[in-house]
């Protein structure tokens, strides 16, 4: 997939800890006293975002009868019905398509029976997710409970690399602010404590046009603890 258009990068991270300096004295051989080594430690977190490129819906299917098994028999029917909807929306991979509940249960105050099932569709291209919703709510006895969207792997890999160039950028700008505008500052050691995925805040809604899907934006934040010599 192209990155262009992917990626609306926030880069002003507030800074979570305060900068700490630390003098470290070196020994020279033959009792020659030399520089002392001194480090600062700073602690910042860098954030990078973009639109997600896939989407993720929820779906319930129903199946009733007087037994249990007329009750399974028309599940099955709705989840055929429900496969061949669904397919072109997952690039014909069913692998897309997954079961992540089912029930065969007694009807409670009614007659007959009741099957469930649930299950979570991954869409690749998340531009078809609206069309889906639409689909979905023309077969009877399926219904949408949610949906979401979801970063690409590419796209998690990429705005976590980005985050944690912005992390480091912002615990620069720290260290050399606590070193001095005259000081060197250069990089000792740099470790990531925290990386966080953060949900995307998405909504499906039903008007004149038929069910909206809002994309949202997905967000990668990385909190690192850096270590810079200066001097």
């Amino acid at each position: 997939m192209k990155s262009e258009n992917l990626f609306a990068i926030v880069g002003l991270i507030a800074i979570i800890a305060l900068a700490a300096a630390v003098l470290v004295a070196v020994a020279y051989p033959g009792g020659v006293k030399g520089p002392q080594e001194r480090f600062i430690t700073v602690y910042a977190s860098g954030l990078a975002s973009a639109v997600p490129q896939q989407g993720v819906v929820y779906i319930v299917v129903n199946g009733t009868g007087p037994t249990s098994q007329s009750a399974v028999q028309n599940l099955t029917a709705t989840m055929t019905s429900l496969n061949t909807t669904l397919v072109k929306y997952v690039n014909g991979n069913y692998s897309n398509i997954a079961t992540q509940s089912y029930y065969v249960y007694k009807r409670y105050n009614a007659t007959g029976y009741e099957a469930t099932e649930s299950v979570t569709v991954q869409v690749p291209n998340v531009s078809t997710t609206s069309s889906l919703l639409g689909a979905v709510s023309l077969i009877p006895n399926a219904y949408v409970q949610g949906v979401n969207s979801k970063l690409s792997d590419w796209q998690e890999n990429a705005l976590r690399t980005m985050a944690l160039q912005n992390a480091v950028e912002n615990a620069t700008t720290q260290a050399q602010a606590v070193a001095g505008p005259s000081a060197t500052v250069t990089p000792a050691n740099i470790t990531v404590s925290n990386f966080q995925v953060y949900p995307y805040g998405l909504a499906s809604a039903s008007n004149a046009a038929g069910p909206a899907y809002y994309q949202g934006t997905g967000k990668v934040v990385v909190q690192i603890s850096a270590m810079f010599r200066y001097g």
